[in-house]
């Protein structure tokens, strides 16, 4: 067996990533049973959790899509806001408006 790992060109990880890519409408199951036909030896369910993890990569750790870059002169800004509002509430109450007005 130690012998089929080292003639593996990739890891477990790397070729579900690459048979996902190459078949995008193949689920779990299917792209498990070909990377054990590939000599691969891997369940469907571990294909799941790094597919799952690749999208949690994508949109980041908490699921925001917001930049994470925001400067000092942004959080002083936001802090103005805030007060002019009249605190956070308020201000989160504004920013779900904004959102909406945005959307239509």
């Amino acid at each position: 067996m130690a012998k089929n790992l080292k003639a593996l060109m990739m890891s477990k990880s790397e070729a579900i990533r690459n048979c996902k890519n190459k078949n995008p409408s193949m689920g779990p199951k299917r792209i498990a049973l070909t990377l054990n036909n590939q000599g691969y030896q891997v369940t469907a369910q571990f294909v799941s959790r790094v597919l799952s993890s690749d999208r949690r990569k994508i949109r980041g750790t908490n699921g925001n899509h917001a930049d994470q870059n925001v400067s000092v002169v942004d959080l002083r800004i936001a802090k103005k806001l805030v007060q002019r509002l009249g605190g956070i509430d308020n201000a989160r109450m504004a920013m779900g408006a904004y959102t909406e007005l945005l959307s239509k």
